[in-house]
């Protein structure tokens, strides 16, 4: 929570992973996406918890969130889909799944195959290649996959009572070919209600919406419901 509310403010910037010739670890604290700004934060959080926030710990933290197995092994070893993310972050011993232990969850189905799809949006994928099948074996394997969540119409107070500040907020999306379209950080304030900080395109920042969690997801059309990780430890 403390950490997220560091970079309040700081500027929406998309696409900062993309555009290099050739995979690499791309530090960037002044410019941050929704899944970026998670990242930067958990990363920092684990560098204090182990009372080291020396650079070379920080980026040995944040390859390991990053990458599949925590190795950066060219393009397709990024975690590109939440839904990899989520279950490589757990296999990792980062983070875990808490979902099914909220009221109202729920199996949900995802098709992913956007990438794939849509490789001229990608620098990396562009040409084919060993990435682009690389990226096809991923997409099929989250197809397969067992997912969970809670609808957003069964957001509500008993909720609230199971989430804890800084829980990582991953909406699932009905867009075609993605798993979910935002990501970021519960934030509890001193009456219980849940409150969405995140890095908005919208709005171009890093904020804490003022609406309550269940109000905020209302009103975004293809959202339909969330999963949630909690940090290990908390």
């Amino acid at each position: 929570k403390k950490t997220g509310e560091f970079f309040r403010g700081t500027p929406y910037v998309a696409f900062t992973l993309e555009g290099n010739e050739s995979e690499r670890l791309v530090v960037n604290l002044t410019g941050l996406d929704c899944l970026t700004f998670v990242e930067t934060t958990l990363a920092l959080t684990n560098c204090v918890k182990e009372n080291d926030l020396s650079l070379q710990s920080y980026e040995r933290e944040l390859c390991r969130i990053r990458y599949r197995h925590g190795v950066m092994d060219g393009y397709a070893s990024r975690l590109h889909y939440l839904s990899d993310w989520i279950r490589d972050i757990r296999y990792k011993g980062i983070a875990r799944d808490i979902t099914r232990e909220i009221n109202g969850c729920e199996k949900v189905k995802m098709t992913v195959d956007y990438m794939s799809n849509h490789p001229d949006r990608y620098t990396q994928l562009k040409k084919g290649g060993i990435d682009l099948e690389r990226i096809k074996a991923i997409e099929q394997d989250l197809t397969n996959a067992e997912h969970w969540y809670i609808p957003k119409s069964k957001i509500n107070s008993e909720t609230y009572k199971k989430l804890k500040s800084g829980d990582i907020i991953c909406w699932v999306t009905d867009a075609k070919g993605l798993d979910y379209g935002h990501v970021g950080l519960a934030y509890k304030d001193d009456n219980g209600t849940v409150h969405f900080m995140h890095a908005s395109l919208s709005i171009g920042k890093v904020l804490i919406d003022t609406r309550p969690l269940g109000d905020y997801a209302k009103n975004k059309e293809h959202f339909t419901g969330m999963t949630v990780v909690r940090a290990f430890g908390e």
